[in-house]
């Protein structure tokens, strides 16, 4: 089986020079800003700044196109 959350982590160390870097709470932030789900088995941390970042997009466009 094909692990989600390697896969995401090795395309967004593509994207953004230090994603390896970033706090739980940064990579919850990056998953939602850039459209990715939420990921599975992440610490609180991980779901506090997803959650934060898409409570702001929604708050803010409106858009529903983000998953949860």
């Amino acid at each position: 089986m094909i692990d989600k959350a390697v896969i995401l982590a090795d395309y967004a160390s593509d994207l953004y020079y230090g994603f390896n870097d970033l706090s739980d709470y940064e990579r919850g932030e990056f998953d939602c800003v850039h459209g990715y789900p939420a990921l599975d088995n992440q610490s609180d941390d991980y779901y506090l700044g997803y959650g934060h970042n898409y409570g702001l997009i929604e708050t803010q466009s409106g858009a529903s196109n983000y998953a949860v």
